[in-house]
């Protein structure tokens, strides 16, 4: 999750869409509303299911698509009826290895068009659209889910819960929890209330779960006085909670006009040593952030090691770089970040990925994602396929420009490039807000991206494009996309 969309937070949900279709009319939700997907996961055979959200009838729609290896609609579903109107939306998905055929997982949110409380939900769909259960982990508040990790017979979840203050409104504060796989029974559950925070603007929004069973969570937290904080937290499998950490910019700081956006966690994962990796952005001293990746220990919370990435301006001015994406494998984690241009100023980016030693915070290589300085350059996912080489989605732009693209990319183990796939649909806006937000690798070597792309009229629609192990864009939906 970027620093970005911790301002979705603080504004009405803007209404996004999922769709899928072949290249030159392969059937698919035919003209589908404005919208994204946001999350996939593979379910063999070529297939994959995507997750996110629609806008119909005025409400944002929780939506999930199962499409075939030639881009056709398989199923679609939303939010199951329970004999009363709701929206809401999907923010993952996952599915399990060991089943067949295989149960689909998707969390996210609902809310009661009656009354609009909102529940975050867990929801387990038959791979034919019946639904098998729903679960709301947090029954006694709004909530949300924003992650969502399988391990085992078990689900781990994480986003926000509201929880009650004494002679206080209600608080927000992350949650994590464990819910059973065969049922949605919720095993545990746990919110960290000493961050709790009155303006809603705290949330976990990655989880993940180590081979020894730590359960470790990244997101933010607003402590007051305008200021994010970056927040993590480790638990054990049985749900004990063994410590939390919060860091926030020092009370003195000029925060400048973009402050609460200074401190957030974007993601978190195990290295083959239980270390916790995470990366995010934290404030600079400069009116601005810097990327960072820090690595914890998972009993105790000690930082290991901290790497920080940004641009000194000589102009002195802020620079709002954040850390986006990560992966980990064995004991080499892979980063996505952006940082502004020393030359171009601080509103244009660049984008990087790069490879660190989780056991020192060497930095190994560093490559460019697009290349040239731009508004729109930024990775937000990032996958590993068998041989090592590293893959990408996010978006790029042209030099100096505004507009985004649809982008994936791939470089070998030596971060030596292979390709770069940029789509866009012909006689768009060139203020496109294009992205690929996801990605899912085929064991072929094929990709799978998830994202937005720009339908005409400035409208952005659902895009799914799968794009062959050398780089060539195979098809897309909406169908007539083309590789740039």
């Amino acid at each position: 999750m970027r620093a970005s969309l911790l301002v979705g937070l603080l504004a009405v949900a803007v209404a996004v869409a999922a769709g899928c279709g072949g290249d030159g009319g392969a059937s698919g939700l035919g003209a589908p509303p404005a919208g994204e997907l946001v999350d996939g996961s593979a379910l063999g055979d070529g297939r994959v299911v995507g997750v996110g959200h629609e806008r119909r009838d005025g409400q944002s729609q929780a939506l999930l698509v199962v499409v075939d290896g030639d881009g056709n609609l398989e199923w679609r579903a939303g939010l199951p009826a329970i004999g009363e109107e709701r929206s809401g939306h999907f923010d993952a998905v996952a599915v399990p290895s060991d089943g067949e055929p295989p149960t689909i997982y998707a969390a996210g949110r609902a809310m009661r068009t009656s009354d609009r409380r909102e529940s975050g939900v867990v929801v387990a769909f038959r791979d034919d659209g019946e639904t098998l259960w729903e679960s709301a982990p947090w029954p006694d508040g709004p909530s949300e889910i924003e992650a969502l990790r399988i391990v085992g017979d078990d689900l781990f979840v994480t986003g926000f819960a509201e929880v009650a203050v004494a002679d206080g409104p209600s608080a927000r504060g992350m949650l994590v929890a464990r819910v059973a796989r065969d049922s949605g029974a919720v095993e545990w559950v746990d919110v960290l209330e000493s961050q709790a925070d009155p303006l809603g603007f705290t949330a976990g929004v990655s989880i993940d779960v180590s081979e020894r069973g730590y359960v470790g969570a990244a997101g933010f937290a607003s402590p007051g006085n305008g200021r994010a904080g970056w927040l993590v937290g480790m638990w054990n499998a049985a749900g004990e909670r063994l410590w939390e950490s919060l860091r926030t910019a020092p009370g003195s700081a000029d925060l400048g006009w973009e402050g609460g956006d200074l401190n957030v966690a974007h993601e978190g994962r195990f290295d083959a040593q239980d270390g916790f990796l995470v990366i995010g952005d934290v404030f600079s001293g400069r009116e601005g952030s810097d990327m960072s990746l820090v690595r914890y220990a998972p009993d105790t919370g000690v930082i290991g090691f901290e790497v920080v990435r940004g641009a000194a301006l000589a102009s002195g001015g802020a620079s709002f770089d954040e850390g986006t994406a990560l992966v980990t494998r064995g004991e080499r984690a892979w980063v996505g970040y952006s940082v502004a241009n020393e030359d171009s100023g601080p509103t244009l980016w660049e984008a990087f990925a790069a490879l660190y030693d989780t056991t020192t915070g060497e930095r190994l290589w560093e490559v460019p994602f697009g290349g040239v300085s731009a508004s729109g350059e930024t990775v937000l996912d990032l996958a590993l396929d068998e041989a090592g080489d590293l893959h990408a989605a996010g978006s790029t732009s042209d030099a100096g420009g505004v507009g985004k693209h649809f982008t994936v990319a791939r470089w070998d183990g030596e971060g030596e490039p292979l390709w770069i796939t940029e789509v866009d649909v012909p006689g768009s806006d060139s203020l496109d807000d294009d992205e690929a937000t996801h990605l899912v690798i085929e064991p072929s070597g094929d990709v799978w991206a998830f994202g937005r792309l720009d339908a005409g009229d400035g409208v952005e629609v659902p895009a799914i494009c799968r794009v062959a192990a050398d780089g060539r864009l195979l098809w897309s939906y909406p169908a007539g996309a083309r590789a740039r």
